[in-house]
């Protein structure tokens, strides 16, 4: 029985200039896949060929509303968020997601000190809950989204 041996070919600094534009790019795409939808959802372009937007949704990309409107709200949190954003690494998908229940200024001042490249969802998760309940505690409610008109 023959044993193989797996070489690893080092790689190149142009392949890692290739390979990281690749990410940057990928980085991007959901904020433009959420702008899309919201444009095509507040501008009702489904309506040439579905009734609803969730049919939209489900029937053009397989998609339930949930994850529809998660890149729709992770899109707002971009924007929201970009110039706060810690060491400039800005939130990913799941990440922004979390943080679209707050209000515009709780999501720029948990941006300002979070570290999004270091901090897992899980204790963003939490980071958010805790920030939840000091302004609730604190009669800062209007900090929490849809407890204050939206800045346009």
């Amino acid at each position: 029985m023959a044993t193989e041996t797996a070489v690893t070919v080092l790689m190149r600094p142009d392949e890692l200039d290739v390979a990281e534009r690749c990410i940057e790019r990928g980085k991007q795409a959901f904020t433009e896949v959420g702008a899309a939808l919201m444009d095509i959802r507040d501008r009702r372009g489904y309506r040439f060929v579905y009734k609803t937007f969730e049919a939209y949704l489900e029937q053009r990309w397989g998609w339930s509303r949930r994850t529809g409107y998660a890149y729709i709200e992770a899109a707002v949190v971009m924007g929201n968020v970009l110039t706060s954003a810690q060491n400039g690494h800005s939130p990913n998908l799941r990440q922004a997601v979390e943080l679209a229940p707050l209000g515009l200024e709780a999501q720029r001042e948990i941006a300002g000190r979070v570290d999004f490249s270091q901090t897992t969802v899980r204790d963003l998760r939490r980071i958010v809950r805790d920030e939840r309940r000091e302004m609730l505690r604190g009669n800062n409610a209007e900090l929490v989204k849809g407890t204050a008109p939206v800045p346009v």
